[in-house]
């Protein structure tokens, strides 16, 4: 039994199955192709991106059928999708820069932390080397000049 007569036997008229059906249709392949264009797009990273937003320009030159209708006609599917696949690739390019942005800020952060980590274990080992160094103090030490007065406690 097709989606329509199931439709008609619940008591849905047959311009809403129909209108939903298209819906359906609509959406099945758009989501077809944000797939597809999610895919390239963190396979081949940022230029396919670049490449895709350029082929959908020339493509809305080349193909007037994509160009924008008035106001008062329905716009056809190829120019919802061709204006949906525009909005999410931009969308996409534009979250994919604060992305790496944030990736190498949170990158840089890590670094200066494990540096500002390394440097104050290195100064805390120096510290115990040379408290431990003037534990063992000789004669000859201080002859050659070594500070006695400092607290090998600190």
């Amino acid at each position: 039994m097709s989606t329509i007569l199931l439709a008609q036997s619940f008591g849905i008229p047959q311009w809403l199955t129909s209108m939903m059906c298209f819906i359906y249709e609509l959406k099945k392949v758009f989501l077809e192709k944000i797939k597809d264009l999610l895919q390239n797009t963190t396979n081949k990273g940022s230029k396919y991106l670049k490449h895709t937003a350029a082929k959908l320009f020339e493509a809305e030159k080349a193909d007037p059928s994509l160009k924008k209708t008035s106001d008062d006609k329905e716009p056809t599917i190829a120019q919802m999708n061709f204006k949906l696949i525009t909005q999410v690739s931009s969308k996409i390019k534009d979250q994919k820069g604060d992305y790496h942005n944030q990736a190498a800020r949170k990158e840089l952060e890590f670094d200066f932390n494990q540096l500002t980590e390394r440097e104050s274990k290195r100064v805390i080992e120096l510290e115990k080397a040379q408290v431990e160094a003037k534990r063992y103090i000789t004669s000859e030490d201080v002859h050659n000049g070594f500070n006695v007065l400092v607290s090998p406690d600190k």
